[in-house]
């Protein structure tokens, strides 16, 4: 008699957004939320909190619970750039890890906290981009070209261009008029239904900054037609990273990065609703 063969297994696929993930995420926007109270005390308020829209002043009474609620967005509350789809590829051309040394300020003294947390959530990114590419894109909304460039790239070559370039992290989604306000009132509240709506707002933000990724790669009459037709809010960010990425390249004498043309927006506007 035969022992009847047994149907094969089938084996179940590793969820993109893994509970280990999740929490370093989470951590990571806790630190983000100290520094944008650390910011809050600077006397105009910092380069972080002045990008935030008014209505925000409830981050700077946040009880534990309030933070853990807020913190649990399954992608960080802060942008690191990832929306234009050569300023990573650029920074890390430009950097020398050969020349690596750990980076002080000028007097010696130790980094400050904006860019102490920048490396550090820039190397999480780097991490995921690592050994995780579909996680990259769904949690940090990461291109194609960024992954691959992260891929290439020593670990020296990332400092160095983490070093170089933190003026370009800023809250995630600073102009858009309700979600910062509603992640704040919800997570308040305890209301967690709203709360999950809210995070969803996120999530489809990021699908908005990977669809233009893909038509900032098509050189196409349509691309530059559906280009024109996403969110404004969207755009002038990819204006101020085109800028950042321009200005960077003049001063190391390199090309400036082409993208689609925008008007970059003033600073002094960066708190408008």
């Amino acid at each position: 008699m035969t022992t009847p063969r047994s149907s094969p297994r089938i084996r179940a696929s590793a969820p993109i957004l893994h509970p280990a993930l999740l929490t370093r995420v989470r951590q990571l926007n806790q630190h983000y939320l100290q520094l944008l109270r650390v910011d809050s005390a600077h006397p105009e308020g910092g380069s972080q909190w002045s990008q935030l829209p008014p209505g925000c002043d409830g981050l700077l009474r946040v009880s534990p619970a309030m933070e853990e609620r807020l913190c649990a967005a399954p992608y960080p509350l802060y942008s690191l750039g990832f929306e234009h789809p050569r300023l990573w590829s650029s920074a890390c051309a430009r950097a020398r890890p050969e020349g690596w040394v750990p980076m002080v300020h000028d007097d010696g003294q130790p980094l400050d906290a904006r860019r102490s947390f920048f490396e550090l959530a820039v190397l999480h990114a780097w991490h995921v981009a690592v050994t995780h590419p579909a996680a990259a894109r769904v949690v940090y909304a990461m291109g194609e070209e960024t992954v691959q460039v992260f891929n290439k790239v020593a670990l020296p070559g990332v400092v160095l261009a983490a070093g170089a370039y933190c003026e370009v992290l800023a809250p995630r989604w600073p102009s858009n008029p309700t979600f910062w306000p509603d992640l704040i009132r919800f997570a308040r509240g305890g209301d967690m239904r709203r709360l999950a709506i809210t995070h969803l707002l996120g999530s489809q933000l990021i699908a908005a900054e990977l669809e233009l990724l893909s038509l900032s790669a098509d050189a196409s009459a349509s691309a530059n037609v559906q280009r024109a037709a996403l969110s404004p809010r969207l755009r002038e960010r990819y204006s101020r990273l085109a800028l950042h990425v321009s200005q960077a390249a003049v001063a190391t004498g390199a090309a400036p990065c082409r993208g689609p043309r925008a008007t970059p927006c003033n600073p002094s506007t960066s708190r408008r609703t």
